[in-house]
């Protein structure tokens, strides 16, 4: 077991999303960046769609309880196991009684932790992804005991798994047209495509916010579906990029879709952080 001594920021438990519901109204929710959910998961031999505990800039701490072995991966987190500093995105080995700190980063949003074997917990339409109105049960709390599970005999993910750290650092955030696109104007397509974005302070797990120098807008449609990436344009101009815990349905105009390397990307850009669109 794990007890927990500090939650960090939004330490939620995450897996790959909640399928099967959409047309209930129940968001996908899920890991924000699946490539570092799975790459922890395969770190310690799990099954890449295993749950994992997402943190997001200052990570928690723990007291371990049992011997575990267990991966903490991001990108600019600071990692402690019993107050001397260890590498990130590499497996280690913990002994009953030691502590785990993950500190904060600068340079990203969200890590992961995964242990060996997951965690114990009830599913709620069959995922453990933390959403508020679905199961706020799955939130990490201060002073909780957090059960794991052995999971051994499942197989286990190919041995050449990567993850390419060099992707985050470029600006650039693959886009397909979405469905509203070439209701537009020449001049907004090109102005979209010229334009560089401001990730804003009010973003979060259902949409990134960005602000940009240049005004452009689109109407509002009869409400239709819309899923993680579908990018939203306000007819007052406000670009809107849905993110894992998005509505499944809006009446704002659907310009542009990211691709999934691309929503993994964006779910790490830091607040303040510059971004272009490139059409794929």
């Amino acid at each position: 077991m794990l007890k927990v001594i500090s939650t960090g920021l939004q330490t939620t438990f995450q897996d790959m999303g909640r399928y099967g519901f959409r047309k209930l109204g129940v968001p996908l929710s899920g890991a924000m960046d699946k490539d570092l959910a799975k790459f922890a998961n395969h770190l310690v031999g799990n099954p890449e769609d295993e749950t994992v505990i997402e943190f997001t800039i200052i990570g928690p701490s723990f007291e371990v309880l049992d011997d575990i072995e267990l991966a903490v991966v991001g990108i600019g987190f600071s990692l402690e196991q019993n107050n001397i500093p260890i590498p990130l995105n590499k497996k280690h080995f913990f002994k009953k009684g030691a502590i785990l700190k993950i500190g904060r980063t600068f340079q990203s949003v969200r890590g992961y932790l995964a242990v060996k074997g997951s965690y114990q917990a009830e599913k709620i339409l069959g995922s453990l992804s933390f959403y508020p109105l679905i199961s706020p049960q799955l939130i990490i709390k201060k002073g909780s005991l957090i059960k794991l599970k052995n999971i051994q005999k499942k197989k286990l993910n190919p041995p050449d798994f990567q993850c390419d750290f060099d992707y985050y650092k470029t600006p650039e955030i693959e886009v397909y047209k979405g469905p509203e696109f070439d209701f537009l104007p020449n001049e907004v397509q090109e102005q979209i495509f010229s334009s560089e974005y401001i990730i804003e302070s009010q973003s979060n797990r259902m949409a990134i916010f960005l602000a940009n120098e240049k005004q452009f807008s689109a109407r509002e449609i009869i409400t239709s579906p819309v899923q993680p990436g579908t990018i939203q344009l306000t007819p007052s101009g406000k670009m809107i990029v849905l993110m894992r815990d998005a509505q499944t349905t809006g009446g704002y105009a659907r310009v542009l879709q990211l691709s999934e390397k691309a929503i993994n990307k964006l779910a790490q850009k830091p607040v303040g952080s510059p971004i272009l669109f490139q059409l794929i």
